[in-house]
């Protein structure tokens, strides 16, 4: 029987723990993914964590954690580790956090970009711009028509039933009902990013793996997309071969395999010297 602790991977803002199966058919430790269901809070970052922290717990009562979060999951898994880190004091300097292509900051850089073109206050537009992000995802529509079809509806029902319809004209093998959960669970999850500032400094290591071709929003994050900001530990930035999209297959994972197995193994060491 394995007894090496499990590594918990946080879904990204799809919500579907998909992407990780190359990943966690590879490592040589079990792996949970945490998938979001009707049952998680996405009011906020903050309530959200709390949630997926009492779900590890579960599985792993006590830490130390190994925790890992792709894209908007880095945003969840740092502020779990920064709720456990007030809740373990002062074991939690053991638990190890490996952000996949983001970080606290990295969705609202996202979101930021494209609500410089919207007017504030205005939800119908916000609402708007996320489905056209959520329906382009399963099509190649273009952003105009999109935008043309979400903005005159009265709500953010109508407008996840809409994407729902339009993805289903393709996809008939999806659930109607299934995808308009999922949009509307799409936009609060950006809301919910979009707006989340960490309450406490983390006090212990990053470790941050960074697509090699980034798009212009990595780009004004800067090399380690703003977690010396939130981070007083040591931030370890290893950029791996990819882009935000095909970093978890291909020469990417394997390097991200290579970096989780040394990085755990030297985190052992330190406990053991400790």
């Amino acid at each position: 029987k394995n007894t090496e602790s499990p590594l918990f991977l946080i879904h990204p803002i799809e919500g579907s723990i998909t992407v990780f199966n190359t990943l966690a058919s590879k490592l040589h430790i079990p792996s949970y993914g945490l998938q979001c269901t009707k049952a998680a809070p996405l009011d906020s970052i903050q309530n959200l964590a709390s949630y997926y922290i009492n779900c590890i717990k579960e599985i792993q009562p006590k830490g130390p954690y190994r925790i890992s979060g792709y894209s908007f999951g880095a945003c969840v898994a740092f502020e779990m580790c920064c709720q456990l880190q007030a809740q373990q004091s002062p074991t939690y300097l053991h638990n190890s956090l490996f952000l996949l292509d983001g970080s606290h900051s990295y969705v609202a850089a996202h979101t930021q970009s494209y609500r410089a073109k919207l007017t504030p206050g205005n939800e119908a537009q916000t609402e708007t711009e996320a489905m056209c992000a959520f329906v382009q995802q399963f099509s190649g529509m273009e952003y105009n028509k999109l935008l043309d079809i979400f903005l005159p509806l009265p709500n953010l029902e109508t407008r996840a039933n809409a994407a729902a319809d339009l993805i289903t004209q393709n996809h008939k093998d999806i659930s109607h009902k299934a995808l308009t959960f999922a949009a509307v669970s799409f936009y609060n999850k950006l809301k919910a990013a979009d707006k989340y500032v960490p309450e406490s400094k983390y006090h212990s290591n990053v470790t941050l793996l960074k697509a090699k071709t980034h798009n212009e929003y990595g780009e004004g994050l800067g090399g380690d997309y703003r977690l010396s900001e939130v981070c007083d530990g040591k931030v370890f930035v290893h950029v791996v071969e990819g882009d935000h999209r095909s970093v978890l297959e291909g020469d990417g994972v394997e390097s991200i395999i290579g970096i989780i197995h040394s990085t755990l193994a030297e985190s052992r060491d330190s406990v053991r010297e400790g």
